[in-house]
């Protein structure tokens, strides 16, 4: 008997310590990534600081752009180590030089910054100084070693970052005060989405102060996941430049500007989730699920509420025929014609008018899938979580919510394919369908492992995130609606700015409900997190 338990104890000891030198690498490589933007933001604070003192700065950034414009070679000027960020220098180098100096480029936000009011410059400088402080030191929260090794330091640098995280977001608030829509860099959607940044950031900071109060650590971190992951959107934002200036050579800065703006945040959110997920999978099992009856109860108001919901999953599955299947394209919408640029409704209808296959697969499956949710939730969550074995008709329909899910995304990728890459006429082009069929593509395949693995929480986790992917599609629509009933300027209007909001929203609201759901639902709260 004991020599089985020494060989066990020996199989245990050699199976984890692969696994704890692959987290420890995908920490570090996660800390290394995000330490260097915070360097780059640093060195951008440092540029607008500069602006400040120096009058000739919006002269000096012109002249740069023009010489860029005209052939010259600015990269290794001194007026372009004086004037441009490393960011920008470095991006010219991974992608084009006209990427990054030419008219339309990224220098232009530069000169946008230089002729600033220098109370804005030093708002603005303070924000991207405190964000890059955050970068810092953010990703070392997430890293289990260093939490279990230093605690007292994890503490320290979390009251840093949860300080200058409000600081810089109170930074932000002020600039957006100051500043106004038609003033903003990128006007009204970065407006809008940098309040709706603001907002979140904060809550999420005072709700993971609430938590940690409370010991109750796993939401702790879930909530510091989600004001890390949102933070990470000028990071993100960048990141999306260059992947957009190598894979479409010929596009310009402002053109890769729309493909960002309508998919940043869910981008942010998935992050956070990421972050979440890792968290607890580098976390203990515990031995009973972690009190919490106040989610208890609302777990059982909901489960009253389920007829409700079967009939905005309904409305949502006629959202899709009619859009879908009866309409070719967004082109044959009066709603749309008033919310979206004419040569964005024209690519739509060069590919859907032809697309009639599938189209109608699309909606079969989307539709199948819509209807067939509140059933899976009905399983799910009447199984109890103490069964170690998943019910029969909650596998049979978990693995036909996976298919679908997963056919329809796949249809979705060969529309962004189709659709092309961004550009001034056709905005951001496929983006958002590559965005949402990647979503649910994703959590097709998670759904499908954790009924392998019968692993009924997460089984109910990525199932809801299977849903609520299949909805960004349709939600989108009524988000245009909503925006329509709001009222938004002609001149937003015809700059892509109803479409860039209607889509940022439906792909981002929807999956930062699912995250509520993760940070509370039973696949956190039978993990101790430490």
């Amino acid at each position: 008997m004991s020599r089985v338990a020494s060989s066990s104890t020996t199989s245990s000891v050699t199976s984890t310590a692969p696994r704890r030198w692959l987290r420890n690498a995908v920490a570090l490589t996660f800390i290394l990534l995000f330490a260097f933007y915070a360097l780059l933001a640093l060195d951008a604070s440092r540029s607008m600081f500069h602006f400040m003192t120096d009058p000739q700065s919006v002269a000096k950034t012109e002249k740069i752009r023009q010489d860029a414009d005209a052939g010259i070679d600015v990269v290794n000027t001194p007026e372009a180590h004086e004037y441009v960020p490393l960011w920008i220098r470095l991006m010219g180098r991974v992608t084009d030089s006209r990427f990054a100096y030419n008219s339309n480029s990224l220098a232009q936000t530069e000169t946008y910054y230089a002729a600033m009011p220098s109370s804005h410059q030093l708002v603005l400088g303070l924000h991207m100084l405190l964000g890059g402080i955050c970068m810092l030191l953010g990703g070392t929260q997430f890293w289990p070693s260093f939490r279990r090794k230093h605690p007292i330091l994890h503490r320290r640098f979390g009251m840093i970052f949860v300080i200058t995280a409000q600081v810089a977001m109170v930074m932000a608030m002020i600039y957006l005060l100051v500043t106004g829509v038609a003033n903003t860099y990128s006007q009204l959607t970065f407006h809008i989405g940098l309040w709706f940044l603001a907002f979140i950031v904060s809550t999420s900071l005072w709700l993971a102060i609430w938590h940690v109060k409370r010991r109750e650590i796993a939401q702790h971190l879930g909530w510091m996941a989600m004001a890390y992951g949102l933070l990470l959107s000028a990071p993100f934002t960048r990141y999306d430049w260059v992947a957009v200036g190598i894979l479409f050579p010929e596009t310009n800065f402002n053109e890769a500007n729309y493909s960002m703006m309508g998919m940043l945040m869910a981008q942010c959110v998935m992050t956070a989730y990421l972050l979440l997920c890792v968290s607890r999978w580098w976390s203990r099992p515990r031995s009973v699920l972690q009190a919490m009856p106040w989610a208890d109860t609302v777990r059982t108001e909901l489960a009253r509420w389920l007829p409700w919901l079967s009939l905005l999953l309904a409305a949502m599955a006629a959202t899709v025929i009619y859009y879908y299947l009866l309409s070719p394209s967004l082109a044959s919408s009066p709603l749309a014609e008033r919310m979206i640029p004419q040569g964005l409704l024209n690519n739509e209808a060069r590919v859907f008018n032809d697309a009639l296959p599938s189209r109608a697969i699309y909606s079969t499956l989307t539709v199948s899938l819509l209807l067939l949710a509140p059933f899976f939730l009905r399983f799910a969550f009447g199984q109890s979580v103490n069964v170690e074995k998943l019910s029969a008709p909650l596998r049979n329909t978990a693995l036909a919510l996976a298919l679908t899910t997963g056919l329809a995304a796949l249809i979705q990728c060969y529309w962004a394919w189709d659709l092309g890459g961004p550009s001034h006429i056709k905005l951001s082009g496929g983006t958002f369908y590559l965005l949402v069929g990647g979503i649910e593509l994703m959590f097709a395949l998670l759904l499908s492992i954790a009924v392998i693995r019968q692993r009924l929480a997460l089984v109910k986790e990525w199932g809801i995130f299977a849903i609520i992917a299949a909805t960004l599609a349709p939600t989108f629509y009524w988000m245009l609606m909503l925006l329509d009933l709001i009222g938004i300027p002609a001149q937003y209007l015809a700059t892509g700015h109803g479409y860039s909001l209607a889509t940022g929203l439906a792909s981002s609201v929807p999956l930062l409900l699912g995250f509520i759901y993760a940070v509370y639902g039973s696949a956190s709260r039978e993990r101790a997190a430490y």
